[in-house]
């Protein structure tokens, strides 16, 4: 790439550039990164949607699916790594040498051996080629059944004058330079979302088998309000259950306790200088103590006497420890609450962290409401923020393709923003044509995407 496409990004950025030269023989599409957030804006029919495919089709190492696609050639660079360029070609390579590895990595096997067998399996059926005593001592080393073995023999593209480029294609091939790079730096599960309007629905993304196994699925779009009424389940069940679980723990040393009068540890004592855990511990424990009680608690601590009443201090200190261990699972819920009530309307989401449950409630009548009945637009917000607040993952990648499809213009304006502000995002990529998408603070970080058409050439008859 010229240095005129040439983005050195953000120290934070993960991404530098992405180029796709020859897609559809109309353009070349030119993505430069602005760091970990980076809104393209772009009009329909420029390469977009088909820039935005790709990008996640690598993220997610399903190189085999990028083959489908008519380009010349695609160079991607991240920002701590050289560029890497493939053409259509290399794929085919890259196939064939990603299974010589393989087997000659899974057992003592030879790559001459294996050559020889690819010769023979274009010759011989497989009835035959079972009684040969190479083939059977090659399937048994790699400890594959005779007949899988022949099947991806057969898949082997084996051609005799290409043996020494497939023997440097297992080191050199661009492909598993990239596929490695990516296994060894990038861990964030991919979140694409391709049309906003689709994210309802459930989708499940063709993945090509591969060979070496490690093409990744990342997240398929199941934002139903069953999965999203899942997510909550899980992480309430998390707390509820250490919950019974610890109470019981603590019951048990309390009456150690009472009964050795042991001295409270610097550990203990430490976690009893924060006013504001005894205050959340005390919420959490309800109406089981009196609010006279809480104030005699908070006013023995604020006038540093709570330390006098040992067996007081160790209970709070082990009822604070306990807490900590599901602490942020609590945080989660209630920034998940608070980013969704943003978009509901006479609806608010709210969290009872003493009994550990969630639920949308009419805001006049105060009654509960499924899920269910929410508008479309609702039940996006709501699945993708689950994802990013509630997913199992630890952090994300999220690509959005117009994320303005089907939203009002007030939340076009909210939605990546809260999107870029989940601790779990890692990175955000979007296009988008609407300027509302951006006049936010994200602002900084949108650009045009570069979009180049070729000269259409004229037939000669």
């Amino acid at each position: 790439m010229t240095d005129e496409f040439y983005s050195t990004g953000e120290p934070d950025g993960v991404v530098d550039y992405l180029a796709i030269y020859g897609l559809h023989k109309k353009h070349d599409v030119f993505l430069e990164f602005a760091g970990r957030t980076t809104i393209f804006i772009a009009d329909n029919g420029s390469g977009k949607t088909t820039a935005l495919f790709i990008l996640q089709l690598i993220l997610r190492k399903q190189f085999s699916q990028i083959s489908k696609f008519e380009y010349e050639r695609i160079e991607i660079k991240f920002c701590d790594a050289k560029p890497v360029s493939f053409s259509p070609d290399d794929f085919e390579k890259s196939r064939n040498a990603s299974m010589l590895r393989t087997w000659l990595h899974r057992g003592d096997v030879k790559s001459h051996e294996i050559f020889q067998l690819a010769k023979q399996v274009r010759q011989l059926p497989y009835s035959h080629l079972r009684e040969e005593t190479l083939f059977n001592s090659v399937a048994r080393r790699l400890r594959v059944p005779s007949k899988v073995f022949y099947d991806r023999l057969i898949r082997f593209d084996y051609r005799p004058d290409g043996e020494p480029d497939l023997v440097d294609q297992m080191e050199n091939s661009p492909i598993l330079q990239l596929r490695s790079y990516l296994s060894n730096n990038i861990d964030a599960s991919v979140l694409y979302l391709p049309t906003y309007r689709r994210v309802e629905q459930d989708m499940q993304h063709d993945v090509d088998d591969d060979d070496d196994g490690n093409e990744e699925e990342g997240v398929s779009i199941h934002f139903g309000m069953g999965d999203v009424k899942r997510k909550i389940e899980r992480v309430t069940s998390q707390i509820r259950d250490h919950s019974i679980m610890s109470y019981g723990q603590i019951s048990g040393q309390m009456l150690g306790q009472l009964a050795e009068d042991s001295a409270l540890s610097a550990e203990m004592i430490g976690r009893l200088t924060d006013r504001g855990s005894v205050e959340l511990v005390l919420a959490r424990v309800g109406e089981n103590v009196t609010t006279h009680q809480r104030g005699l608690i908070l006013d023995a601590m604020d006038s540093g006497s709570l330390l006098e009443n040992r067996h007081l201090s160790f209970f709070l200190s082990r009822l604070i420890e306990e807490y900590d261990q599901v602490r942020e699972l609590d945080k989660a819920l209630l920034r998940y609450a608070s980013v969704c009530n943003g978009y509901l309307i006479n609806k608010k989401m709210r969290y009872d962290s003493l009994n550990a449950t969630l639920g949308l409630f009419e805001e006049i009548t105060g009654d509960r409401i499924d899920l269910e009945h929410l508008s479309s637009g609702e039940k996006q917000i709501l699945g993708v923020m689950a994802e990013l607040y509630l997913g199992d993952d630890a952090s994300y990648a999220v690509i959005f393709d117009e994320p303005e499809l089907s939203l009002s213009v007030e939340w076009q304006k909210k939605i990546l923003v809260d999107v870029a502000a989940s601790e779990k995002c890692k990175l955000l990529v979007a296009a988008t044509h609407s300027p509302f998408v951006f006049e936010n603070d994200l602002d900084p970080f949108a650009r045009a995407l570069d979009v180049r058409f070729r000269p259409v050439k004229n037939s000669v008859e």
